[in-house]
């Protein structure tokens, strides 16, 4: 009599089935956790974009507040107290920083201009580095920093 298996033993197949989930979770974590400055301003620049649309369909303009994990947002008719009417969390590992020229509060008046000109950079978990580039009425996004003060 020969002893031939066709089949795997359960202990063979539990075991081979926690092998790769465990590569699996590794890899899209791993994936999970790269996360790319142009990804991260894409999102920041999405939030904005529905912003800007408010405002113009409401004739509401509002303010911005950069912090380096988080950006806020406020209508400018919302009250004077410290209370943020909206805030966008940075993906983590994400850093932000704000360039910009004169004083004042970022605003998006509602005569569809940002004021003052300005910048925004983001940094990547992989060290990558984004801009997000206000100009007037527009806002884009730009692996290269202004380039110049009329774009900043």
């Amino acid at each position: 009599m020969h002893n031939k298996r066709l089949a795997f033993t359960m202990v063979e197949l539990i075991t081979a089935c926690v092998i790769l989930t465990g590569i699996a979770v590794f890899l899209v974590n791993t994936k999970m956790a790269n996360q790319t400055a142009e990804r991260e301003a894409a999102r920041v620049l999405e939030w904005i974009n529905k912003l800007t649309q408010t405002t113009n369909r409401t004739h509401q303009a509002f303010y911005f507040d950069f912090g380096e994990d988080n950006v806020k947002m406020k209508w400018s008719n919302s009250g004077t107290g410290t209370s943020w009417d909206k805030t966008l969390q940075a993906t983590s590992g994400c850093k932000y920083a704000l360039n910009k020229k004169g004083t004042g509060d970022l605003m998006y008046k509602t005569t569809q201009v940002f004021s003052p000109w300005c910048s925004f950079k983001i940094t990547g978990t992989d060290e990558s580095i984004y801009y997000i580039i206000f100009h007037s009425g527009r806002v884009r996004i730009s692996p290269d920093p202004p380039k110049s003060e009329e774009e900043n």
